[in-house]
């Protein structure tokens, strides 16, 4: 939900950059902590997306209590998701053992 609003509502590039990889919510809906990746490094700067973000939050907030009804929102918190950066740097690696290893003709 959270970013399919962003893709039809936020105006931000910066945010806009941002990809929803997971979200946890703790048991009595009151936080939610939201985990986002950027796809491309060239698509902005992890800092500055979460500052976008946060600053989108009260918005993002109020569509969220309309459009599910809920009794409470829970208070929205963003964090950069470095899973997508490792694996890409693990695959990175594991390419030039592999190139290593051909032989030359």
């Amino acid at each position: 939900m959270v970013g399919q609003i962003l893709v039809q509502d936020i105006r931000d590039q910066r945010a806009a950059a941002a990809n929803i990889t997971r979200v946890k919510v703790t048991p009595d809906l009151r936080h939610a902590r939201i985990y986002f990746a950027l796809l491309s490094a060239e698509r902005g700067d992890p800092a500055e997306a979460t500052q976008a973000l946060m600053s989108a939050a009260p918005y993002l907030r109020r569509r969220l209590a309309q459009d599910l009804g809920m009794r409470f929102t829970p208070d929205l918190e963003f964090f950069y998701d470095e899973q997508l950066d490792d694996a890409r740097r693990i695959d990175s690696l594991l390419r030039s053992l592999n190139d290593d290893d051909e032989p030359a003709d």
